[in-house]
């Protein structure tokens, strides 16, 4: 694809009132279009060219797109009638009595920058030329009172990406989440819901009768994630004598670092731009006089502590300065001020420096769900407090938890189904202790290194608590390889708990599925750890039970299914060797986007991923949550509690577990002579979950949870 339209759009008054999607999306842009080409003067127009060089649009893949900074405004809150006149006899005079709120928040950005939306095709130019004189008929952008004007003109794809790229990278298709985006029969749809729109209101079928409403159809479109990344900058800290010579700077020096390096960029800043930016310089590079619109638009810079090695000195040797999609100030701009500069107080020279493989040490372009703290975080001090018992310090340590979930909302992360631990020791070896770095703003007391836990993997730099922007609170990611349990929360009508073995099944069909789809090479061929099937086709027996187990349970004791368990057949089988990283990391690639469970005759559910740390609970004893299933039928003199018994205890040892005390509950029978039992398992030791056992335990059956059962 060598060529492109591209579509320029501006505001006239540099607001924009749209609800959603930031940039606005193409199908927002799609919109546009159609109710500009379509509608005023042009609807006597012939429709066939137009609607051909729609429905070309349609078939393309999405375009690259970029928007200018923003700083979103206060909202403004008004009170208006909810047109439900009728419910108070048509009185206007009662108009007071049906007023509800609505509420709206503009972005304001520079009317002078416009959005640009870039296609990619190949072949004729026809359509293109076409939907290029429709885009002049573009009146509004937004809501109707976001009047624009739009351009369009073909151009070779590499200079419309160079116009995009004019203020950073463009955003590109292969983000998280998803924003709407044309697709076949996108047209179509806008036109019969604009026709039912004109009709929603059916006039009454007899005198007097009531008004009829019809809700028109919704817009088809299509869902597609875009990125919109930071810029960054890295520099070297260089010997100013010889600036081959790194300059190191101790890393508890942090703050005192941070600051000179911000207050160098904000001089020459202040002195290279215009005077009526210095206010805004000041905002963006210090924070001073910044409002809560100005935190997505800061400025940060991080200096990078030397990491990647267990014995490498943990000196300071590099910034990196990183800058928002948001930020007003260019990044070449930001360059000029620090590239070169001399730090007063430090006496190292900045100098600006390729991508560096230390970046990459503190995430940038590296996902991880475990993070630990390299600097400590600045969080709300607790009391003063003495020598503390046990569970006093469990608390404190419980009540730092809650502020670091603060401290994760204020950064822009869901808290969540996060795990965190808290502690004043380093977590790597040439670390320091939290309290080294307190300075007359941070004193020790508030200073802690944490470890959080994402439920999905989250990319870096990850900065938080309140000296995010001097340095502190810098976290690094923890590769333990791909996880060997995945959790989701399902959400909707949940099945009944009678149901785990169905649920279970569907489950193991969607992980299959999905593994197979994310992998296109394998041409759907899957290994027996994913399908519990030799290469033959029959079902793994013996002792060959290195295949992945599923589980449905109900963790909140109202006998309704609400998490779904994909499980690594090392955890439930000790005496499995540890599952392939490949295989481990295949399957965490499948099920990343997995989203949604269909359950033939239950309907789809959505599933969420969360944190797995309750499944991995120790306990003593271990109760039945789904079926025990035997390994095998009772002879005729046998009773079944012995059978049954005896088969947990053989189950428990062929799986690595310490012999238990068994305690029957209960005991069925099926109508061809088929045994299942719910019992409590007692280890003399505590036993690390999960645990599932006997025939069918690989579907569903057999679970057991900690704790015994309420009396």
């Amino acid at each position: 694809m060598t060529r492109a339209l591209l579509l320029s759009v501006r505001l006239l008054d540099g607001r924009f009132h749209g609800v959603g999607d930031w940039p606005p999306s193409p199908f927002r842009l799609f919109q546009a279009l159609v109710a500009g080409a379509y509608g005023g003067r042009w609807r006597a127009e012939a429709t066939a060219p137009k609607d051909a060089a729609f429905r070309w649009l349609e078939s393309l893949p999405p375009p690259l797109l970029s928007a200018p900074p923003r700083v979103r405004l206060r909202p403004l809150t008004s009170y208006v009638p909810n047109n439900d006149l009728d419910a108070k006899g048509g009185d206007p005079r009662r108009a007071n009595e049906i007023r509800v709120t609505k509420q709206m928040r503009a972005s304001a950005f520079d009317p002078a920058e416009a959005f640009h939306y870039a296609w990619s095709f190949a072949g004729d130019d026809g359509h293109a030329r076409t939907l290029a004189e429709l885009a002049t008929r573009l009146h509004t952008f937004g809501r109707g009172i976001d009047a624009a004007a739009a351009q369009a003109e073909i151009v070779d794809a590499a200079a419309a990406e160079c116009v995009l790229a004019e203020r950073g990278p463009p955003s590109r298709p292969g983000g998280p989440g998803a924003i709407p985006c044309a697709t076949a029969g996108s047209l179509d749809s806008l036109h019969a819901r604009h026709a039912a729109f004109v009709a929603r209101l059916t006039a009454p079928s007899s005198p007097g009768g009531p008004i009829l409403f019809r809700q028109p159809p919704k817009a088809l479109y299509r869902g597609v994630g875009y990125d919109r990344l930071s810029q960054r900058l890295i520099f070297d800290l260089r010997d100013g004598r010889d600036p081959n010579r790194f300059h190191p700077v101790p890393q508890e020096r942090i703050v005192v670092l941070t600051t000179a390096v911000r207050d160098c960029a904000r001089q020459h800043l202040a002195a290279g731009l215009p005077e009526d930016r210095a206010a805004e310089v000041a905002r963006i590079v210090a924070g001073i006089g910044a409002g809560a619109a100005d935190i997505a638009r800061r400025l940060r810079i991080l200096p990078l502590p030397t990491i990647g090695f267990t014995y490498a000195d943990p000196a300071i040797r590099r910034v990196l300065v990183e800058l928002p999609p948001e930020c007003p100030i260019p990044l070449k701009d930001v360059a000029w001020a620090l590239s070169g500069r001399t730090l007063p107080g430090i006496g190292a020279t900045l100098s600006e420096a390729a991508p560096s493989e230390m970046a990459k040490h503190y995430g940038v372009g590296m996902p991880s769900r475990r993070w630990r703290s390299v600097t400590p975080l600045a969080l709300t001090p607790l009391p003063p407090r003495g020598r503390m018992s046990g569970g006093e310090r469990v608390s404190a340590e419980q009540t730092v938890a809650r502020n670091v979930r603060n401290a994760l909302r204020q950064a822009g992360f869901d808290p969540r189904e996060v795990a965190i631990r808290v502690q004043r020791e380093p977590w790597h070896t040439k670390g320091a202790r939290a309290e080294a770095f307190a300075t007359e703003r941070f004193a020790a007391a508030r200073l802690y290194h944490v470890e959080v836990t994402f439920p999905s993997p989250q990319f870096g730099p990850v900065v938080l608590g309140d000296g995010r922007f001097l340095g502190l609170g810098l976290l690094r990611p923890v590769d333990d390889g791909a996880p060997a349990l995945h959790v989701f929360e399902l959400h909707g009508a949940r099945p009944a708990l009678s149901r785990a073995l169905y649920v279970a099944q569907a489950l193991r069909r969607a992980v299959m599925s999905c593994v197979a789809a994310s992998d296109p090479a394998s041409r759907g061929l899957l290994d027996p750890f994913f399908t519990g099937h030799g290469e033959d086709g029959t079902p793994l027996r013996g002792g060959r039970h290195a295949h992945l187990f599923f589980a449905a349970l109900d963790t909140d004791g109202d006998d309704r299914i609400d998490h779904l368990l994909v499980i690594a057949p090392h955890l439930a089988d000790r005496t499995a060797t540890v599952s392939k990283a490949d295989h481990l990391k295949r399957l965490e690639a499948g099920i990343a986007g997995l989203a949604e469970l269909h359950i033939p005759g239950l309907g789809t559910h959505r599933l969420a991923a969360v944190a797995a740390d309750d499944a991995l609970t120790a306990s003593h004893v271990w109760t039945s949550h789904t079926r025990y299933l035997p390994t095998r039928h009772p002879a005729r003199a046998e009773e079944d509690n012995a059978v049954v018994a005896s088969d947990l205890v053989s189950e428990c040892l062929r799986r690595g577990l310490p012999r238990p005390r068994v305690v029957m509950h209960e005991i069925w029978r099926g109508a061809r002579g088929g045994i299942s039992a719910t019992a409590s398992l007692h280890f003399s030791i505590a036993v690390r979950g999960p645990v599932m056992l006997g025939r069918c335990s690989h579907s569903g059956a057999g679970v057991f949870r900690p704790g015994t059962l309420p009396r």
